[in-house]
């Protein structure tokens, strides 16, 4: 039995915390012609099922140091069952401890289990046993994750992303309500879960009252918080013959002007959902009065951009022509064109980070590699070149893309693992000789179970990181292989 992702896990230690807003601990649905008497039935009338299966569990992960019910689903249950947690094939209890196995039906039973601080955040196979020996294993049904749950979709509400995080743990993304609109949410501790209004967040300010995106008729965003639970809305200043926008990155200069990148979109016809406007720009906030968007020049050739990234000396970074090329900005006047889509930029300016299309553009995730562009120290030139980082395959599958970098040179996204899924993923960057170098090679972040065969979705994507250690990471994961609930990871880098 191979674990596939056990060996990534390793190279990483997770702490994980108590306090989970809106997690999923436990499942009560029913499965389809599954009554509840046939098992207890058949063995009262002495009749032992031909064979057991296991096919499925629900929750598919359990946090470490957590008791959690997971509902196991399969055929051949009959009263006496009990189910077990195998890692790698083998049983280990002082790990994942079984307290309870209550069978429900011939096709369901629920386990009571306890994960402990320090099982092994794998990949878990899961056995039912019977009395006389008969017994069906569940390969890799089950991950022991410190991925922290901090937003999962109401009912049939679609996935909630998580996009953005500062340095006091706040995280801003976008959620769905009951029905179906777009939901601008915060999470912290304090307050848990709290929606802001409709749109999506795609970050939030270092002081945590002031958040950033779009809203639902997609024009440009900022949530203002009014108390521990309570934001107001407000468009930003637009330039002439605004049809759309976003504000994407925020940042503060010394002096404590407040720096906001993003864009703003002359282009005529419907509102679409695309993200590549014709205006990239730069808003500026004194605390109360919010300037007109200063327009940064386009590259040459460049019909229109987008600023993904920005630092305190407003140099900025982002993406042209409906993302087929990037581009970085030394200044508001100074565009330097890239090959790779560029998601992000260090404090330092020295560093863009992005994705880089395979075989032209393509906004899938299969069609490209996870790349960064440096400034040589040197010349104080940009690289010409982009350098692709290792995936969590290597070359098996090089694919994946590298969302935010922060001051310590560790950049977050995701990657190919061994079992082609994508899976998120941080690499730590030395920067201190003429180009970038990854120390220690990729750490993959655990999820919140396995994919469902067939899907395409990625296990999990990393979004954005806090600036200074303790590391937490924002972003998504695939829960019970159906689907993304916002998530963090704490994580320290050995």
């Amino acid at each position: 039995m191979t674990n596939r992702r056990a060996m990534a896990f390793k190279k990483v230690l997770i702490v994980a915390t108590g306090l989970i807003a809106t997690a999923a601990t436990s499942c009560s649905r029913e499965p389809i012609n599954a009554p509840r008497d046939v098992a207890i039935g058949a063995a009262l009338n002495g009749k032992a099922p031909t064979s057991v299966s296991v096919t499925g569990a629900t929750p598919s992960y359990g946090d470490q140091g957590t008791t959690v019910d997971v509902h196991v689903f399969g055929s051949g249950f009959a009263t006496g069952a009990q189910a077990m947690w195998l890692l790698q094939g083998v049983a280990d209890p002082t790990h994942v401890h079984t307290n309870s196995t209550t069978v429900l039906s011939s096709s369901e039973l629920v386990a009571n289990i306890t994960i402990a601080n320090d099982a092994q955040l794998a990949l878990w196979d899961v056995q039912v046993a019977l009395a006389g020996g008969k017994n069906g294993v569940g390969s890799e049904l089950f991950e022991v994750t410190a991925a922290q749950v901090i937003a999962s979709p109401s009912s049939g509400s679609g996935d909630v992303f998580a996009y953005g995080i500062n340095q006091l743990g706040q995280i801003v993304g976008k959620g769905r309500s009951s029905s179906g609109g777009r939901v601008a949410f915060i999470y912290d501790d304090a307050t848990g879960y709290v929606g802001m209004g409709s749109g999506e967040a795609w970050a939030i300010n270092a002081t945590g009252d002031v958040a950033m995106g779009r809203d639902a008729n997609l024009l440009s965003t900022v949530w203002i918080r009014q108390s521990a639970t309570t934001w107001t809305t407000q468009h930003l200043p637009t330039l002439p013959a605004n049809m759309r926008g976003v504000a994407a990155a925020s940042v503060y200069q010394p002096d404590g002007t407040l720096l906001i990148g993003g864009a703003d979109d002359s282009s005529s016809g419907t509102k679409s959902s695309q993200i590549i406007y014709s205006r990239p720009v730069v808003w500026r906030y004194s605390g109360s009065v919010w300037s007109a968007p200063q327009r940064y020049t386009l590259p040459a050739g460049a019909a229109k951009g987008t600023i993904r990234g920005i630092n305190a000396q407003g140099q900025a970074a982002g993406r042209v022509d409906d993302a087929s090329a990037g581009v970085v900005w030394d200044s508001p006047t100074t565009a330097i064109r890239l090959a790779a889509l560029a998601n992000g930029i260090n404090a330092a300016g020295t560093l863009v980070v992005g994705e880089l299309p395979v075989s032209g553009f393509d906004k899938d995730i299969n069609k490209t590699l996870p790349v960064v562009y440096w400034r040589n120290p040197s010349t104080g030139a940009w690289g010409t070149t982009a350098i692709a980082l290792p995936t969590l395959s290597g070359s098996a599958c090089p694919l994946g893309k590298v969302n935010a970098v922060n001051s310590g040179a560790v950049v977050v996204g995701v990657s190919c693992n061994a079992a082609r899924q994508f899976q998120a993923t941080v690499w730590r960057l030395d920067l201190t000789g003429s180009t970038p170098i990854v120390v220690g090679g990729p750490i993959g972040l655990p999820g919140l179970g396995p994919a469902s065969t067939g899907t395409g979705l990625p296990l999990s994507t990393a979004a954005a990181i806090t600036d200074t250690p303790p590391y937490v990471v924002a972003g998504s994961a695939l829960a019970n292989g159906t689907a993304q609930y916002a998530v963090r990871w704490r994580l320290v880098i050995p």
